[in-house]
């Protein structure tokens, strides 16, 4: 049971990284770092998670970073019949909630602060917290309809991970492909 969670998990952030177009370049099952995570998708997001990484840090790059993260714990609610995700997923969540909040700090409309300093001072926290909570949501929702609408290469994938534990991100394409 606990090693089909983890192939939902990997599979969903797998299928969305190849939806999203970014470099897949493998997902396993297996146990890595001494058994301290549980499974792995290997992409070139990782290298823009990097804080001294000097790409592309625009809203839209934020986002599809955001949906890679939260496919893996949405893909294993849906595939486990869950209302929350296992504890593998504090991580992801973490992560997309402190890029949302990116998101929100960048793009926030000036409208939304007040006119003097004093008040953009007060209002900017809680507003950007707010707005931050939107884009997580919006997001979201995205996340939930683009893994249903592709589930059937999120199954495969899970299947070819009980089977296999190691997929390329060839593989996992053509999967994706097949749909």
């Amino acid at each position: 049971m606990e090693l089909k969670r983890i192939a939902y998990h990997e599979a969903g952030h797998a299928v969305m990284t190849v939806l999203k177009r970014r470099r897949l370049l493998s997902v396993t099952i297996k146990p890595i770092l001494d058994g301290t995570v549980p499974g792995h998708t290997l992409s070139s997001m990782v290298r823009a998670l990097d804080p001294d990484y000097k790409g592309d840090r625009q809203p839209y790059e934020f986002r599809r970073k955001i949906c890679t993260l939260l496919a893996g714990p949405i893909a294993e609610l849906i595939g486990m019949s869950e209302s929350t995700p296992g504890d593998n997923c504090n991580d992801d969540l973490a992560i997309a909630t402190a890029l949302s909040k990116a998101i929100a700090a960048d793009t926030l409309p000036s409208s939304m602060l007040g006119n003097s300093i004093e008040e953009i001072r007060a209002s900017f926290e809680g507003v950007c917290i707010e707005f931050a909570h939107k884009i997580f949501d919006d997001i979201t929702e995205e996340v939930k309809q683009t893994l249903k609408d592709n589930w059937q290469a999120v199954e495969d994938v899970v299947n070819a991970l009980l089977d296999q534990e190691t997929l390329t991100g060839y593989q996992v394409r053509q999967i994706v492909k097949r749909g």
